[in-house]
């Protein structure tokens, strides 16, 4: 089976790559979602939020306290790899998170949606990186059961557990 991507290209399954693209996707319809719950009213724009915000800060941590732990380890690259890069643009987009959900919750449809594209762009671009240097680079390093472990923790059931 091939997972598609942000940027069209497949990816095998059992794979960093697969696994982590595949919530990219599940993110990237989040954002839509909430830009249609955005005009929609308040309310709706909130719990969309909300459940988009979660989502993509798990994932954060995933990366973070699994997945470039482990390649860190492996490589060595600890101070001047690409995980530092992606950590400092993780909390670009933690920033941006912040900043979209107290517009939302202010019920500010115009700023609203214009945070939200900005929000997109920044995870765009970061997306493109790790599905092209990070993914790839872990796919090579780690085992299938510590791909196995990385799958799991980014479940939903592991999310539901967290803020």
């Amino acid at each position: 089976m091939r997972v598609a991507s942000l940027s069209g290209m497949p990816a095998k399954t059992n794979s960093i790559l697969a696994v982590f693209r595949a919530d990219h996707l599940k993110t990237a319809s989040g954002m839509t979602g909430l830009e249609l719950a955005i005009e929609r009213g308040r309310s709706s724009a909130v719990r969309q939020f909300q459940a988009l915000a979660k989502r993509i800060r798990h994932h954060i941590a995933v990366e973070e306290g699994f997945v470039f732990g482990l390649f860190e380890a492996r490589t060595g690259l600890l101070q001047d790899g690409p995980t530092v890069m992606m950590r400092s643009e993780h909390r670009k987009i933690l920033d941006r998170i912040e900043r979209l959900g107290d517009l939302v919750q202010k019920g500010a449809p115009e700023t609203s949606l214009a945070e939200l594209r900005t929000l997109r762009a920044l995870v765009e671009d970061h997306v493109s990186r790790e599905e092209g240097v990070i993914y790839p680079a872990c796919d090579r390093l780690l085992s299938p059961a510590e791909i196995g472990d990385a799958e799991r923790e980014l479940s939903p059931d592991r999310r539901r557990g967290r803020g």
